[in-house]
């Protein structure tokens, strides 16, 4: 029995495939990962294992946006019985063109090239977001997490339209050749609840970032009605191994938070910034972080303007929708206080002193 991960070098694809090593329940587990950085696949492979053994790992060194069924080994469409796809550009500031060719035209490529050969093919399962939901006049999200949306209007960002237009796709083209498809849909991903360990997190994306840039001081001010959805990254991918063991009838899977980390949350670990009432968080914001921003710029624009875009969601991202889980086959149960004083914060301020080590 084997497996296809795409996206295994990202957050959520190595914890995964970390997680499936350790079951040990596949006879082959194929991954795709391209040569990147000067980086062979298989250093690329080795640098992710965290000393695992990979024997059982073939790499298939293609790019999704060019695929050959040609090139596959002999027996890959006879073997692969699942197909997950967690590789996704998650930019917010790319423009939609190249966040549609990641999100979209490669899903589609993957689809066409391996999905629909696979003879033996027991589920197709993609990651996509909980934010494909549209937002309402009042910025809130319209629809429940489990819902189809029929609309791909008032997106906050490119990334979420177009992880909304790969949902559409991919339900029309599996219905038409009878493939069964799983959704799952996470909200933020962040730091893990207990595996590999408690507080993992390795890259600067979505909350964690922001909270570093508010742990050194660049950024000041925080709203009263900033909130955030967090989902553990390892409980994504116990979703994920759940929806393999289960097949549950539904398509769509919401993974999100029974909570949501509101500003107060972070008023101890984050001492040195200003909570304000939201009615002058867009005014105390532009005179505090957005000048500061500005000063900044005249040492490094790239970053400015990077730091910019990351204030500006900030500010239009809230507040979020209070997630319901409606008939969800995966029921999450997280104590919030235990995952934010031994994972969420404590795993952040791991990763900035082991980044900071690195320097």
């Amino acid at each position: 029995m084997s497996i296809l991960l795409t996206g295994v070098t990202g957050f959520l694809g190595k914890v995964l495939l970390w997680k499936i090593l350790d079951e040990n329940q596949y006879d082959k587990i194929y991954v795709f990962i391209r040569t990147k950085k000067g980086l062979s696949p298989r250093e690329r492979l080795e640098k992710i294992a965290m000393g695992r053994d990979c024997s059982k790992i073939h790499i298939l060194p293609f790019d999704l946006s060019v695929l050959n069924e040609d090139s596959f080994p002999e027996d890959f469409f006879d073997s692969v019985q699942y197909v997950i796809h967690s590789a996704a550009s998650v930019s917010f500031n790319n423009p939609f063109l190249k966040e549609y060719q990641e999100n979209v035209t490669n899903t589609l490529n993957l689809f066409n090239s391996v999905v629909v050969n696979c003879k033996n093919l027991k589920s197709f399962i993609h990651i996509s977001t909980a934010f494909v939901q549209p937002r309402d006049e009042k910025n809130l999200l319209k629809n429940k997490t489990n819902e189809i949306i029929e609309t791909n209007d008032h997106h906050l960002d490119n990334y979420t339209q177009t992880k909304n237009i790969c949902e559409h796709v991919l339900i029309r083209e599996c219905a038409q050749k009878n493939i069964v498809l799983k959704i799952i849909r996470p909200s933020i991903i962040g730091p893990s609840m207990n595996f590999p360990y408690k507080g993992f997190v390795d890259n600067y994306m979505a909350s964690t970032g922001a909270i570093i840039l508010y742990k050194l001081g660049i950024l000041k001010i925080i709203s009263n009605r900033t909130t955030a959805n967090i989902i553990p990254v390892d409980i994504v991918v116990d979703c994920i191994l759940f929806i393999i063991k289960n097949n549950p009838k539904d398509q769509i899977i919401p993974c999100v938070s029974p909570f949501n980390i509101v500003a107060n949350d972070s008023k101890e670990y984050l001492s040195n910034s200003f909570i304000v009432n939201h009615k002058f968080y867009k005014f105390t914001s532009a005179i505090v972080d957005r000048s500061k921003i500005l000063l900044y710029s005249l040492k490094d624009k790239r970053k400015s303007k990077q730091l910019l875009n990351t204030l500006d969601r900030l500010i239009n991202s809230y507040p979020l929708h209070t997630y319901t889980f409606n008939n969800s086959i995966y029921q999450i149960n997280i104590d919030k206080n235990q995952y934010i004083s031994t994972s969420f914060f404590p795993g952040i301020d791991a990763f900035m002193k082991e980044e900071k080590l690195k320097r």
